[in-house]
Parts: C-alpha cells; structure tokens; sequence
C-alpha cells in the first residue's frame, strides 16, 4: 500500500490512486485558512493541539508536517 499525503487515502478497490478522507480534508481547510491569515508554522500546529487535533500517529503535530501539507496545498492545489 503507498502512502498517502494528509487529506487523502489510498482507494481501496486499488491502491494507484487517492481518495479525500473527509475528516482530514475538514483540518486541512482550517490549516490553509489560518495560514491565509498570516499565521505561522509553529502557531498553526499549536492551535491544533490546543483544539485537540492529533496528527495520524496520535500526536500533536509539528511545525515542519504543517509546512508540508501548506506547501503540497499551494503548490498543487
């Protein structure tokens, strides 16, 4: 099974594409609207854990996956 960026999973009638996964499209859109805002990195990824968002892996997330999903966004959105 191939990875799948935040805001989407691999189809699972054949795992060559991705599908959104609603729940992390929904966090996505916020993610993109407080950066939009002018927020940074680290205040976006503190905002998350403070309203209890966890990434995948039950954690809070980091600046640097935040940076990642901003820019797989802009740049391919």
């Amino acid at each position: 099974s191939r990875f799948a960026p935040y805001g989407y999973m691999t189809d699972p009638n054949d795992d060559k594409y991705l599908i959104p996964c609603s729940d992390e499209q929904r966090l996505l859109v916020k993610i993109l609207e407080l950066r939009e805002q002018g927020n940074g990195y680290t205040a976006i990824a503190d905002r998350m854990t403070a309203d209890g968002h966890l990434n995948r892996s039950g954690k809070p997330f980091h600046k640097s996956a935040i940076w990642r999903i901003v820019n797989r966004e802009t740049n391919n959105g």
